[in-house]
């Protein structure tokens, strides 16, 4: 019978001396056999075994269940041995069948969030002005991010936009348009965007205004930003959305 050391048998199998030491010490191996110099020696046998730990926890299969498999081996048939097989094959698969799943709704949730990210990447909205940023907030239902994608926008109908415009300013303990059109200093859609300007001091009001809006309107953008004279408020949208939210501004024509 052919005997190795624990440097060949590792060069044998592709497990490392240390690996074999272990799984030696897990009792997967029968001690190993010592030279008149005091070295391992491992056998045929031995490295048969060693193969069948490495296949099997290449597959995923646990320390645990490689005993099962190793128990009584040699002095079992191979439709016995097979028989063990199938058993730990069968669970395996539904563990796996399990992860798939798992990993799919990762990928789906990963997937949400990257185009969130993505939404809000050119935002200037301060965080601690947001109670809609990414994977610090949650609620019911996916909120609105600083500065959505448009493709965001269009997951609205028209048949929705008439509950919108009832719903703009109505977030409890949130400015409504009422109360931030003394400090309206103009109004425009400009593409895709409607841009509101206000004075200065209206900075704190506006950007609770936006907060709120941010957490109601899914698909909506509502981004604020400073100038010199002017916090300005960016919303973002369809232009069926921007007409909607324009009309919610009780401000006189000439100031839009």
């Amino acid at each position: 019978m052919n005997t190795y050391r624990i440097g060949e048998a590792a060069m044998a199998t592709g497990l490392s001396a240390h690996t074999i030491r272990f799984y030696e010490g897990r009792g997967l191996l029968q001690p190993a056999a010592r030279s008149e110099s005091g070295y391992r020696r491992y056998d045929d046998a031995d490295l048969r075994r060693l193969r069948l730990i490495q296949n099997a926890r290449t597959l995923g299969i646990s320390l645990d269940e490689v005993q099962v498999l190793l128990d009584d081996i040699h002095a079992s048939t191979c439709g016995s041995y097979a028989g063990k097989v199938l058993a730990l094959v069968d669970r395996q698969r539904q563990e796996i069948e399990q992860r798939i799943a798992q990993l799919q709704r990762i990928r789906a949730d990963l997937d949400l969030l990257a185009e969130d990210a993505t939404a809000a990447s050119n935002s200037t909205q301060l965080v601690a002005d947001c109670p809609c940023c990414l994977l610090m907030d949650d609620g019911t239902s996916r909120p609105s991010y600083c500065s959505p994608a448009a493709s965001s926008a269009d997951r609205f109908s028209e048949d929705v936009l008439e509950v919108l415009q009832c719903d703009i300013g109505a977030r409890p303990a949130a400015p409504a348009p009422d109360d931030l059109a003394p400090y309206l200093q103009s109004l425009a859609i400009e593409g895709e965007h409607l841009v509101v300007r206000f004075e200065r001091s209206a900075i704190d009001a506006v950007r609770q205004f936006a907060a709120a809006e941010c957490v109601c309107c899914g698909g909506i953008g509502w981004e604020v930003s400073e100038t010199a004279n002017s916090v300005v408020l960016t919303v973002s949208g369809t232009p069926a959305q921007l007409e909607v939210i324009a009309t919610a501004w009780p401000v006189p024509e000439a100031a839009r």
